[in-house]
């Protein structure tokens, strides 16, 4: 396993939205697992949002873009949960040519901790079924104001281009330490953004998602800023 440093340093902007993931309290980190997931506009959990176009979340009127968990092969093209089983679940999408390519998965957060905070730790899983040749990718960016989002690379996630036979889910684990220039204020949001899109090959795309979502502030004393 590779470790590498990064510092990754924002300007300070300001924003306010509706749903959020909230953070009552600094190095406590505060988790979703999908578990609950049932595959409606619903039951997405609090400050998560999904786009099948790249631009526009879907709204409760896209029902129709929602479909019940599935264990993984079907090419209808939708958001689902995907069903690791043993009652896991995942957030994930089925790309088409007009669907999820590009898409994302959004989480918005706000911090109610009363304090600033001079760092921010991600970690989650992508979940992947490799059973096509096409190689999708997804890229996680970070956003005080929803609008500017700055892509990370040192945890980008890209599918094989050649399937596997057989196929079988897959779990990467992703875990970024960014310190911020501009500590995130007590009572401001930010937004942590999924970027999916295809990435070489031909042919249907694979089936994947993310799963596990943690997210940790933290005052900004501290040295280690890893990524892995």
């Amino acid at each position: 396993m590779k470790f590498l440093m990064l510092i990754v340093l924002f300007v300070s902007t300001t924003s306010a939205f509706a749903s959020e993931m909230v953070i009552a309290e600094l190095g406590k980190p505060v988790r979703e697992s999908f578990d609950s997931f049932e595959g409606t506009f619903e039951t997405l959990p609090p400050g998560f949002a999904v786009s099948k176009d790249g631009s526009n979340c879907l709204t409760a009127a896209d029902g129709g873009d929602f479909k019940p968990p599935h264990s993984g092969g079907t090419a209808e093209g939708a958001c689902r949960p995907w069903d690791l089983g043993d009652g896991d679940r995942a957030l994930g999408y089925q790309p088409t040519s007009s669907e999820f390519t590009p898409g994302f998965f959004m989480l918005t957060v706000s911090n109610v901790t009363g304090e600033a905070a001079g760092m921010l730790e991600v970690t989650y899983e992508v979940v992947c079924l490799n059973n096509e040749d096409r190689s999708c990718s997804l890229d996680l960016e970070w956003s005080r104001d929803g609008i500017v989002f700055t892509r990370i690379p040192a945890v980008t996630y890209a599918s094989p281009t050649r399937e596997d036979n057989p196929a079988e889910w897959v779990v990467s684990r992703r875990t970024v330490a960014l310190r911020l220039r501009d500590p995130i204020r007590t009572g401001r949001c930010f937004l942590l953004r999924w970027y999916g899109d295809d990435n070489g090959g031909s042919g249907s795309r694979d089936e994947y998602g993310i799963n596990n979502v943690s997210v940790t502030l933290r005052s900004r004393r501290g040295t280690v800023i890893v990524v892995r």
